[in-house]
């Protein structure tokens, strides 16, 4: 259990993507133009944002293989 829980986290640090939420995560204030969303840059404080990317693979799917 421990090994697959180690496993998964490794895999989340380096394949990450981003949760569903993650432009709330990022944004206070989301961008007025659409158009110029790439060039945005987040605005909350680092640790939010690095969480909102690491949804997969799932850890509730990890945890259900025991």
């Amino acid at each position: 259990m421990y090994l697959s829980a180690c496993v998964t986290n490794f895999i989340k640090l380096f394949v990450g993507r981003p949760r569903p939420d993650f432009f709330e995560r990022c944004f206070e204030e989301p961008p007025d133009d659409i158009n110029r969303l790439a060039e945005a840059m987040c605005d909350r404080d680092p640790e939010t944002v690095d969480q909102g990317y690491k949804s997969f693979p799932s850890g509730h799917a990890t945890s259900n293989i025991f």
